[in-house]
């Protein structure tokens, strides 16, 4: 899960000092909205200064934030922390019990040291070999960069909300109807996160979990709105004479408008 909170520093007081209180609620909800994944208002110059600083730290949590996840998930996939660990040192410090070493059986016999030799071979070839990650992750993570790139080319620049909102939906719904979603959405000429949020709002609220309950769906709004709009402008009635009428609109045009003057001017 990404981040869900922008940080404060006490370093930002000296070079927020010279804005005034309104300017400094501009520039924390302009902050707000920019690690929300929506539309940064407009700033006037120096709040302009000030958004741009907050925003470059901000960025630079976000990805040592992600760093700490992605190392911490590397951990989980190998067993759990390090030796030397916090939480191995803590486990030596409350006395809980070591498991007691395995003794090696000693033998004289030529055939016997042979197989103990094979075992160790094996046994060392196996542990060297690295840990192969489950298919189903990398199909997904293949899946979410198309939608990365999908989105930072159809419809905005990529920002860390938007960034962590995406991965939230593809683990809600799945990768194939977030892609689906975005994919509608650049028809549309969708420019924002905002028109995405309400799409999955409405998929929520009709509880749509698959890409053809979803085509269904925006079938369903694509003729309720032609309906609403009505026929097309050339299929209505039209004047049709046989002859022309002989009035010619620009002859009838009026001349320049004149000042009449005022009686007993």
């Amino acid at each position: 899960m990404g981040m869900c909170y922008v940080p404060m520093y006490y370093s930002y007081l000296d070079s927020l000092e010279p804005l005034a209180s309104a300017e400094l609620g501009n520039v924390i909800r302009a902050l707000l909205q920019y690690a929300n994944g929506r539309q940064v208002p407009e700033l006037s110059e120096k709040e302009q200064v000030a958004f741009s600083f907050m925003r470059t730290k901000y960025d630079m949590d976000v990805s040592s934030y992600e760093d700490k996840v992605e190392k911490l998930r590397d951990n989980g996939r190998k067993g759990g922390a390090p030796k030397g660990n916090q939480n191995a040192r803590k486990a030596a410090a409350d006395g809980t019990p070591k498991a007691p070493p395995k003794t090696t059986k000693t033998t004289n016999c030529p055939q016997e040291k042979g197989k103990e030799k094979g075992k160790e071979k094996e046994k060392g070839s196996s542990s060297s070999a690295p840990a192969a990650r489950p298919r189903e992750e990398d199909e997904e993570d293949l899946a979410f960069e198309r939608i990365l790139t999908l989105y930072q080319e159809g419809i905005h620049d990529l920002t860390p909300g938007v960034i962590h909102n995406l991965r939230a939906r593809v683990r809600d719904v799945g990768p194939e109807l977030v892609e689906a979603v975005v994919r509608e959405s650049i028809d549309h000429d969708a420019r924002g996160w905002n028109y995405l949020r309400r799409v999955f709002k409405d998929c929520r609220a009709r509880h749509i979990t698959t890409v053809d309950q979803y085509r269904a769906y925006c079938a369903e709004m694509e003729a309720a709105k032609a309906a609403k709009a009505g026929p097309a402008r050339s299929d209505r009635s039209m004047v049709d004479r046989p002859e022309h009428s002989g009035v010619d609109i620009l002859k009838r045009r009026p001349g320049p408008l004149r000042l009449k003057r005022e009686e007993g001017a």
